[in-house]
């Protein structure tokens, strides 16, 4: 799994009570250029490893208005067939589309919504058996 999640500390818990402890971190995009790798056309070694990314549509270079923005390495992930849990609100400029492939939950971040979402691409068997909304 990989995250760019801020609060990825807490995160980080929620998983591994969840049972899912592989779990590795990426803080984004960050200063001076705020860009990143998987999106210049190379390629991420945490995303090539994930079977789940978690992203936060709202990102450091989002609120520095430079480098790779949130909606770009979601779409990088997505055009690479990850299974993607992309954490967003409804102020959020982009509103993706939850999918087979992807998954929204809201802010402020809840544990069982998240774990929930999670849940749904590691233990596929989870969301079939109605314990995912």
């Amino acid at each position: 799994m990989r995250s760019t999640v801020p609060c990825f500390t807490g995160i980080e818990g929620w998983l591994e009570d969840a049972g899912i402890d592989d779990v590795m971190f990426c803080p984004g995009p960050s200063s001076p250029t705020y860009t990143c790798i998987g999106s210049d056309g190379g390629s991420c070694p945490l995303s090539s490893a994930a079977d789940v990314v978690v992203i936060d549509l709202r990102l450091r270079s989002d609120e520095m208005l430079a480098g790779t923005p949130a909606w770009q390495l979601l779409l990088s992930y997505y055009e690479q067939g990850k299974r993607i849990v992309a954490i967003s609100s409804d102020a959020a400029s982009v509103r993706p589309t939850p999918d087979e492939q992807l998954r929204i939950v809201r802010r402020p971040l809840e544990r069982e919504s998240f774990i929930d979402a999670v849940n749904a691409f590691v233990h596929p068997a989870y969301a079939r058996e109605g314990m995912l909304a």
